[in-house]
Order: C-alpha cells, then sequence, then structure tokens
C-alpha cells in the first residue's frame, strides 16, 4: 500500500516507539510504500532497512481514495509513462483540475484524454493531501467510531491534545485514518487548524488513550446523495414489486442509467438485481443506518476456521451438503444456538465477533451493502484490501452502485442482455440457487420494464 507524508518534517525512526533512534525525516508530500504496521506506526523501507514512521502524518493511497489535483506549473507537460524520456502527449495549464489515479514516487497518474498519462508530482498539489486540515482533541478521550454515527464500532480511543489529520466530513463527524482503518470522530471535541507551512503539528509523538465512556453523540446517517436520484421519478404504487423497482429507480436512476449505457444493457436489468439482493437498500433503518450485511458462516470456515477449526465449531455451524443453509452461532460454547440471518442487529454482533477472531477473514466472510458482493471479491471491484472496500461502502453508496458494474463479467453481462437471468443468477449468485434468483430478478425486470413504458420513462 502506498502513502503519502503530511507532517512538513516526519522523522523516521528506527523502531515503533517515539522515543527510539531516527535514521532520518521525510518531506511533507513524500510518497512511500507501507510495509506492515505496529499500532501507531507504519512500517516502510528506508535506506534498506525496516524504518517507522507515525501513522497520524501518513495518509494510505487505496484504491478508493479519489484524490483530485491541481497543476501549480504554467505550463506542465503530460507524458505516456512515468519517465522524463517518454513522449509528451499534451500540456496542462496552471491550476487545471486533474483526477489522480494512483500515485508513484516521482510522478502523478491521472485520467487524461479518456487514457492514462502522469504528470511530475513536483509541480502538482493534491487536494485533501498537501493541504490537510488538522485537528486536535479537547476531550479527556474520545470515542474513535468505526461510521458516523455514535452506534458505530468502537475502534479505540484518542486522548486530550492528540494531533490527527482529516481527511473528509459526514454531517458532525470527522474522518481520520486510525490504526490502519479510517474512523470517525465527532467534530464537537475537535479544534480545527489549517496544516502551515511550517508544519506546526509536525510532531509524530501519538498521545496513549485513556479509557473513557461513550460519547453522547447526534446520530448522523448515510443518505443517498441526490444527485445519484433521475430527474423524472415513478410513483410509488402497485404490488410490492412495483413499489421497490419504483423506490430503486427513484433514488439511484441517473447513475444507474450511465453505467448501464456505458455496457449497453437495459437499466431494467441493475433495478432488477438491486432489488433482488437488497431490495434496492444500501443501509438499514431499523440497524442505526449501518451498511446492510450477511455473514456467511461457510467463507468464514474457508478463511479463517480450516485452522482453527476447534475454536471455529464452538461458535460456528452451518449445514456442510447446502453451506447457504443453516448458519447459528453462539457467542460462548455454553450459549445456545442462535440464528440471525434476516436481523441486521445480529448479522453484526456476528460480524464483529468475527472481526475479534480475524478482521480480515470476517470482513471478507460478508457480503455487503445494496448489490451484495462478497469482501473477498475486493480486488475485482478494485480494492486493495477487504477493509478498504468495507470502510467505503460502509459510508459511500454511491459505491455500492458502482461495485456493482465493477463485479458483472463479460458472460454476466451478456446474460444480462439476452434476459438468460437464470445464467446470471448462476454467476452472480452461486448455482445451487440460480432458478430461483433468476426467477425473482425476471419479475422485477419486468415490473420495472411495464412501469417505465407506463410513465414514458426512458427513450
Amino acid at each position: 500500500m502506498l502513502g503519502i507524508t503530511t507532517a512538513t518534517r516526519l522523522n523516521v525512526r528506527s523502531k515503533p516507539d517515539g522515543s527510539s533512534s531516527k535514521r532520518g525525516f521525510l518531506p511533507k508530500g513524500t510518497v512511500i510504500t507501507i510495509t506492515g504496521q505496529i499500532d501507531n506506526w507504519f512500517e516502510i523501507k528506508y535506506q534498506d532497512f525496516p524504518a517507522y514512521l507515525s501513522s497520524l502524518y501518513v495518509t494510505p493511497f487505496t484504491g478508493n481514495s479519489h484524490f483530485s489535483a491541481r497543476v501549480t506549473a504554467n505550463l506542465l507537460n503530460v507524458r505516456s509513462d512515468p519517465s522524463v524520456r517518454s513522449a509528451i502527449i499534451g500540456q496542462l495549464p496552471k491550476s487545471a483540475a486533474v483526477t489522480v489515479v494512483a500515485l508513484h514516487p516521482d510522478w502523478v497518474e491521472i485520467e487524461f484524454n479518456d487514457r492514462v498519462a502522469f504528470i511530475a508530482r513536483d509541480h502538482v498539489e493534491l487536494d485533501g493531501i498537501d493541504k490537510l486540515t488538522q485537528g486536535m482533541v479537547t476531550a479527556r478521550a474520545l470515542n474513535v467510531r468505526g461510521s458516523p454515527h455514535r452506534d458505530g464500532a468502537l475502534l479505540g480511543r484518542l486522548s486530550r491534545n492528540a494531533r490527527i489529520s482529516i481527511r473528509g466530513r459526514s454531517g458532525e463527524w470527522l474522518q481520520i485514518f486510525f490504526n490502519g482503518q479510517l474512523g470517525y470522530v465527532h467534530s464537537t471535541y475537535i479544534t480545527e487548524q489549517t496544516q502551515s507551512e511550517s508544519g506546526s503539528f509536525g510532531s509524530e509523538l501519538p498521545q496513549e488513550p485513556e479509557p473513557s465512556p461513550s460519547l453522547v453523540t447526534t446520530h448522523i446517517s448515510p443518505r443517498e446523495p441526490t444527485l445519484l436520484a433521475p430527474a423524472r421519478q415513478l410513483p410509488l404504487t402497485g404490488d410490492s414489486v412495483s413499489i421497490k423497482v419504483s423506490r430503486t429507480w427513484n433514488k439511484y436512476g441517473a447513475l444507474l442509467q450511465t453505467l448501464c449505457e456505458e455496457i449497453t444493457i437495459d437499466v431494467a436489468s441493475a433495478v432488477a438485481v438491486l432489488c433482488v439482493e437488497s431490495s434496492g437498500e444500501g443501509f438499514s433503518a431499523s440497524n442505526n443506518d449501518r451498511m446492510i450485511i450477511r455473514f456467511e458462516n461457510h467463507k468464514f470456515w474457508k478463511y479463517w476456521g480450516k485452522l482453527n477449526q476447534q475454536q471455529f465449531k464452538r461458535h460456528f455451524v452451518y449445514n456442510s451438503s447446502k453451506v447457504w443453509t443453516g448458519h447459528q452461532w453462539r457467542p460462548d460454547s455454553d450459549d445456545p444456538w442462535q440464528k440471525f440471518h434476516g436481523n441486521q442487529v445480529e448479522e453484526w454482533r456476528v460480524l464483529e465477533f468475527a472481526r475479534t477472531l480475524s478482521n480480515d477473514a470476517a470482513l471478507m466472510s460478508i457480503s455487503m451493502g445494496a448489490p451484495q458482493i462478497m469482501g473477498f471479491h475486493y480486488q475485482r471491484i478494485g480494492y486493495p484490501t477487504a477493509e478498504a472496500m468495507f470502510s467505503d461502502f460502509s459510508q459511500n453508496i454511491e459505491a455500492h452502485i458502482k461495485g456493482l458494474f465493477a463485479f458483472f463479467d463479460t458472460a454476466m453481462i451478456n446474460a444480462l442482455k439476452s434476459s438468460d437471468f437464470e445464467t446470471f443468477a448462476g454467476r452472480y449468485n452461486g448455482s445451487g440457487q440460480k432458478e430461483k434468483y433468476g426467477r425473482w430478478i425476471r419479475d422485477h425486470h419486468k415490473a420495472f420494464s411495464s412501469l417505465a413504458f407506463n410513465h414514458s420513462l426512458l427513450n
């Protein structure tokens, strides 16, 4: 994983300890390769030896970071490859905005005229990186949550005067990077300050957290952005299937139509798939607007249980002949077995328990959000880790929709084009349930197509 330093002068340490010897320093904006993490320290290679940087002053750059940048040179060459000897394929004027595809030590990979190109790192300013907003904790101990509401999973705590780099905002919540993952703190307990060129927040020693009771904060819901909604809405009338397809279109129709046109499938297919997978919902109102998930015991067996069989069998069971059935769990071996599918509060209880056993395996064992894509498919849809996918899906409904289309392979697209929904379901949901899912997709496809025709919705 790549990262970029945000302190003006960040010390490179010999050990993950602020009192260890210094091996050197890195200036702000240096792109580094993160090879590991120990508590609040990132491990890197420095002069061919392992070394450590404070994670408070490094922003990881992952496939879902979506940075933009602005040109600072009067006229900047755009090159075909990351080399001064490569061909110049264009030029950008000062203050031109570009979309960052990836970071390299001396180059920024960008989108340029429908292709990938490269510009020199020294002549661009990364939005949200080179001018990060910094903050200082004012509470005695501040809870860091996994999602932007008071019931989000507790990731840890920051003590008074701890300094943070603010990556983004969600209502009254501030997004930060904490112990290797995205987290949220309530803005009430943060004093904000724009990072100055002098690097007034350049010290890399994090404060040790102190225990404290949970903070009382205002609940913020990750609602669907209105920019996803189409200009023309469908009435919420008719049977349950008609209402479901209308509601899904009314929420996401504009983005769905754009993405469907790119792969030349009809929008009824995308609406139908979302309806069947999650009733078109990405977050559960009955579970404090947390992302909709489904924990799959048999996948957790695959990714963790096989190597920890006794411990797995104390807590999880499933039907080995039909692995998608018979899922039960218990938090303690003396507790009775409990079913949990169909109840989002219970699904999350199981996930949070499983994460204490193996975070990576647990996140690879859940289906996520509106498209219900399994976490182990993270690379297929463009994420570097299951945790990065989980973090993005936990806060951004647009990530759900784009993830759906990234997951489609050629065979799925061809099946949707020919209305062969059973074949599609076999590839999307698995061969064991393709008839059932194929029939449901067909029913929702038919309902939306009829509504769209009756209301002259699509050209």
